[in-house]
């Protein structure tokens, strides 16, 4: 039942209220209920904002708490009513479907990673959080069971890396969206990866200049279909996510034989699924030189007739489609076993190895940057592997510029004996013998 005032009525705030509060910002209205009114600070403008509320049927403290709640509203910036109850499960999924939609995520290898990632690793752990209760201690809890097993040698530190790296893009994500004060993920530390070596002197996954001739000798003998893919690999360092999808007719055709061009502007990642842009987003040319020219033509040639031959496709299955991503795989460890290779070598090392054998032959780092693909010099360097007769020939250039070679010649006789005299550019002096003391 509503509380009579004993004071006469006052026309405010287009009603009739109490001439005084009957709580700080709350009258009594003559009709019933009350009018709640308030002017703070927006803090995102400087300026006052008006808070005027009827409420019909409330009470004097169900009136001031609610005025009270409008007022911390806009202090804060954003409502919690406009904030959803949304758990680490559901956002993820939106936020996949989000970045799908808007092309964020284009190709199905990193839709792969995602689902993966999150199926395995994040949900188990997270799942069931809702987005704005989970702590950064939780995350830190969630990071030391991963960080052991990463000392039991169960993952790798760079897989684990890409799992936080995932998790911090959904938190953050969210952080962002809904204007939070906090980011749980700050301050949490990623995996050290300096102590994992990807590539060693014994596994630098690169093949010298005899290797090559011996595993290309053996990929034309064994898988005479494959070869010319690998021939294309080892010469330009393509990514086989590029050399897949190339096509060597049709409309669009990417091999341009009586140009000598490659055009790489499209990858492959699974199934049928291409997707017309480069892994970097950079379109390139490649002017390929007359005796690769010839290997594709003759791989072209020999093509049966039928689904292979019918295809566009410049290295098509024999269903005519895209070879799987795991066939050259398989190929490379069938014939490095064959040839004697010991070292591990994989189709990516094909890029490494093409980097390599361009530094030995001579080439230009940019020249070399521009065949690749590399648009970083740190890239560039990543995919060097430098040999040892390469740090031999050039530490004995180094030698000979300093001579080093003629300062010893003149310290040491042709005996091997050091010669009287002063030797300046040595560093050395040999003092003459003088006349000797009889005993």
């Amino acid at each position: 039942m509503t509380r009579k005032s004993a004071a006469p009525w006052v026309e405010r705030f287009d009603t009739w209220v109490s001439p005084t509060p009957v709580k700080p910002g709350v009258w009594h209205r003559r009709d019933g209920g009350y009018v709640v009114r308030s002017r703070p600070v927006d803090p995102r403008t400087g300026k006052l904002r008006e808070i005027r509320r009827v409420l019909k049927y409330a009470t004097a403290v169900e009136a001031y708490n609610f005025l009270q709640e409008e007022i911390r509203k806009i202090k804060v910036g954003i409502a919690d009513s406009q904030r959803p109850k949304l758990r680490l499960a559901e956002y993820a999924a939106q936020l996949v479907e989000h970045k799908v939609e808007t092309g964020e995520i284009r190709s199905a290898a990193t839709r792969r990673r995602w689902k993966s990632t999150l199926l395995n690793q994040i949900l188990p752990a997270f799942g069931d959080y809702y987005m704005d209760q989970l702590r950064r201690a939780d995350i830190l809890r969630w990071r030391n069971q991963i960080a052991g097993a990463i000392a039991a040698g169960k993952y790798s530190p760079r897989s684990c890396s890409s799992w936080l790296k995932l998790l911090k893009v959904i938190v953050r994500t969210y952080v962002r969206e809904y204007e939070l004060e906090r980011d749980p993920t700050v301050g949490v530390p990623t995996f050290d990866t300096s102590m994992h070596r990807t590539y060693t002197r014994e596994q630098p996954n690169s093949l010298s200049a005899d290797e090559l001739r011996r595993f290309l000798d053996g990929m034309l003998r064994l898988y005479p279909d494959d070869f010319a893919m690998a021939a294309l690999g080892f010469t330009t360092g393509l990514r086989t996510c590029s050399l897949r999808p190339l096509r060597r007719k049709g409309p669009t055709p990417d091999l341009l034989v009586e140009h000598g061009i490659l055009l790489n502007r499209r990858s492959h990642t699974e199934g049928q699924e291409v997707m017309e842009r480069t892994k970097i987003g950079v379109d390139q040319e490649i002017a390929l030189p007359q005796d690769l020219i010839e290997i594709l033509k003759w791989h072209i040639e020999r093509m049966p007739p039928g689904p292979m031959r019918d295809s566009d496709l410049l290295f098509p299955d024999e269903n005519g489609q895209i070879a799987g991503r795991h066939r050259l795989w398989q190929r490379f460890r069938v014939v490095a076993s064959e040839v004697g290779i010991r070292k591990r070598i994989t189709p990516h090392g094909m890029r490494r190895t093409s980097k390599d054998l361009l530094r030995q032959a001579g080439t230009s780092q940019v020249v070399s940057m521009a065949i690749s693909g590399h648009l970083t010099e740190q890239m560039h360097q990543h995919y060097s592997t430098v040999t040892e007769a390469e740090q031999r020939e050039s530490l004995a250039k180094v030698i000979s510029l300093a001579g080093f070679k003629q300062a010893m010649a003149a310290v040491i006789s042709p005996a091997g004996a050091p010669q009287p005299g002063d030797v300046q550019a040595a560093g050395v002096v040999v003092a003459p013998a003088g006349p000797r003391s009889k005993r």
